[in-house]
């Protein structure tokens, strides 16, 4: 089996490349959760963890980086995965825990509980980004946990 070995591999229809076109490589994704503090702290770096390891076991060294040295409310934080046979790297995660400093522009300076995926390299590269959502996106639903997605639509 020839796997593809970076996103740039991957072949994409036209159309997923225009709808790619019209977004920034930003992602939000607010997680409604009854916990609070350290407490939601806890439960969401857990349930990426899971995430990671829902795509492959693979990205056990990357779960447990990312479970180790996790940073909160605007401050960035790197993660690398295997996502459809692919390895993403160089990509941002913030997470964000509803306190008074989870204030961002992307949740128009209202605390909020989430995870923000975003490229680390480039503004336009929204591939890598969104492979990663869609099946974090998968992932809750899968679940059922809900959720909200919001995708940085270009308004230029």
């Amino acid at each position: 089996m020839n796997l593809p070995r970076d996103v740039h591999d991957l072949e994409i229809s036209e159309e997923r490349r225009a709808f790619l076109a019209q977004h920034w490589s930003l992602v939000r994704f607010e997680v409604p959760s009854a916990q609070e503090g350290s407490e939601f702290q806890y439960y969401l770096v857990g349930l990426l963890r899971d995430f990671m390891l829902w795509l492959t076991p693979d990205n056990e060294a990357d779960a447990t980086m990312m479970e180790n040295h996790p940073t909160w409310n605007g401050n960035e934080g790197g993660i690398g995965l295997h996502v459809h046979g692919v390895y993403i790297s160089h990509c941002k995660m913030y997470l964000f825990d509803g306190r008074e400093e989870s204030r961002s522009p992307y949740s128009e300076f209202q605390p909020w509980k989430g995870v923000i995926f975003r490229d680390h390299d480039s503004q336009s590269n929204t591939l890598k980004v969104f492979l990663i959502a869609d099946a974090f996106e998968r992932f809750l639903k899968q679940k059922g946990l809900e959720h909200t997605r919001h995708n940085a639509k270009k308004t230029r």
